[in-house]
This record gives structure tokens, C-alpha cells and sequence, in this order.
């Protein structure tokens, strides 16, 4: 089974990458003809098991197109038993300027490295703790690199960004271990004292957040939501905001404006029918 599904090149840290490793787990070496709803149902209670609705629904989606794969495989239509996971609505928790600027002079240099690369650029957590200066062009000021679902994307750096980035030396040292993880005067690179994740931040920054009183259960994703819905006000270009973001599908970035699309007007409705009876008189 692990043989039929590698051949499908399904990136590791993706949901579909999840729904790989729980199916092979689930059946262990059974062929893909021997599958049963059995095996589903033991995925089904991980997906069930997970603690975000938004993860939960898309494991689900994941397994269920996994399954429709391995029916070329002779494997019996089993997509039907996958549970059903109704769409939430999207998480519209966007940052203040003051928040920001708050936690961003808090923060350590590695820190506030790693929530300038999710705020500022936009960039997703997860890609943003694993980026290294192989990444990074200082002449041009650009970040080169290949989102979670291997989309290759290229994006400027601000400033305030690029004066952390030009101290990082190592190229193959996520830019995140490289900088000091304290504002004391002798400071140490984090790389010297353990690898730090993206998980490892996410409680750095939950705790810094509380320390500064900010109640609100801000993420590092909020900060990049923020940033794509300040693009989109304004340029009014969801084309601009979706290359941001590095998403394939447009439908994707519509999710993350969805509190903020512009309503329709009447009087676009009423120029519309305007415009179309003058066609019809000429």
C-alpha cells in the first residue's frame, strides 16, 4: 500500500501528506484491492480526533481523494464512508497596528524575525521557521522559495526585514537559529542552544502575547490574514492578494476575505442594466 501511494508524490507536510501516512498506517500491508470500511473507519476517528474544525475537514477531503486514486488501483469505491465534515465558517481574526507594533518590539530577534516573515510577507508559519539565507537574494531583496504545496514563490523584503536577514551568515541555517533569542548585550544564536521549530515559536509567541496583556488569541496566521486583507483594501486586487499568499486556487483566497469582500451596490447593479440598453439602442 505504502508503494501504491508514494507513487502519487504527495508532499509530506500537506493534509493529503496526513491522510497518506493515517491510510498506510491503518491498513499495514494490506493491498489496495483488500481495503474495507474497516480501514476508513479507523481514519475516520483520526480525523475526528483532531483538534481544529478547519483541519478536520480538510483531512477529510484529503482521504477522500486518496481513496478515489487507489480505485485505479482496484481498490473498492470507498469514498462514501469517509465522515463528513461540514465547511466552518473562516477564522476573521485580524491584528491592530498597535498590537503589532507591540509585540514586534517585544519580541527577541529571532522572534520577531519569524512573525516579520508571517506578517509582513505573508508568509505561512510553518514555511517561514524553515527558511535559510539559500532563500534570500540581498542584492535584489527577494525571498525565493517553494510553498507547502511545492508552488514555487518569489516576494520582496521590507526594511525592517531585511536588516535581520543580512545578519544571518549560514546558508543552510534556518535564518530563525541564527539570530539571538534574547536582547540581552551578549547575545547567543538560538542554533547554538537546540533546533527550534515552528511549533517551538507559536508557544513563544502565545507567551509573549500574554505577557503583553493582549488577551485576544491572536497566531502567527492572523498576522498573515491581516496582511492580505490590508493588500486587498488597498489595491482592491484579489489577483495581488492570492499571489501573495502563494495560492493556486483563487477560491482559497476568497476563504480568507470572505468577512471583507466589498458588498454589491445598487447602482453598479443599475449601471450594468444602463450600459446594456445603450448597446441595445445603437
Amino acid at each position: 500500500m505504502a508503494a501504491r501511494v508514494q507513487q502519487y508524490r504527495i508532499a509530506p507536510g500537506t493534509h493529503h501528506g496526513w491522510a497518506a501516512r493515517a491510510l498506510v498506517g491503518a491498513c499495514g500491508s494490506l493491498r489496495p484491492s483488500q481495503l474495507t470500511a474497516r480501514v476508513v473507519r479507523l481514519v475516520n476517528g483520526h480525523i475526528e480526533n483532531s483538534d481544529n474544525h478547519f483541519t478536520r475537514k480538510n483531512r477529510s477531503n484529503a482521504v477522500r481523494w486518496l481513496l478515489r486514486k487507489l480505485e485505479n488501483e482496484g481498490a473498492p469505491p470507498l469514498a462514501q464512508e469517509v465522515v463528513t465534515v461540514n465547511q466552518p465558517r473562516p477564522r476573521n481574526v485580524t491584528s491592530t497596528e498597535v498590537e503589532r507594533q507591540r509585540i514586534l518590539s517585544a519580541a527577541p530577534p529571532h522572534l520577531r524575525c519569524w512573525l516579520l516573515l508571517c506578517s509582513d510577507l505573508a508568509i505561512r508559519s510553518g514555511t517561514a521557521a524553515r527558511l535559510t539565507p539559500e532563500n534570500y537574494d540581498p542584492v535584489r531583496r527577494e525571498l525565493i522559495f517553494t510553498t507547502k504545496y511545492q508552488a514555487r514563490q518569489r516576494l520582496p523584503v521590507t526594511a525592517e526585514l531585511a536588516a535581520l536577514l543580512d545578519r544571518c551568515k549560514e546558508p543552510a541555517v534556518p535564518f530563525v537559529a541564527q539570530l539571538p533569542r534574547s536582547t540581552a548585550t551578549h547575545q547567543q544564536p538560538l542554533h547554538a542552544l537546540g533546533h527550534m521549530d515552528a511549533n517551538s515559536l507559536r508557544k513563544l509567541f502565545a507567551k509573549l502575547r500574554q505577557k503583553l496583556g493582549i488577551r485576544r488569541k491572536l497566531t502567527a496566521h492572523d498576522l498573515r490574514r491581516t496582511t492580505a486583507t490590508r493588500v486587498y483594501d488597498a489595491t482592491r486586487d484579489v489577483r495581488l492578494v492570492q499571489a501573495l499568499l502563494g495560492h493556486g486556487d483563487l477560491g482559497s483566497t476568497l476563504w480568507y476575505l470572505d468577512h471583507h469582500l466589498t458588498p454589491v451596490p445598487v447602482s453598479a447593479l443599475e449601471l450594468a442594466k444602463l450600459n446594456t440598453e445603450t448597446e441595445t439602442i445603437q
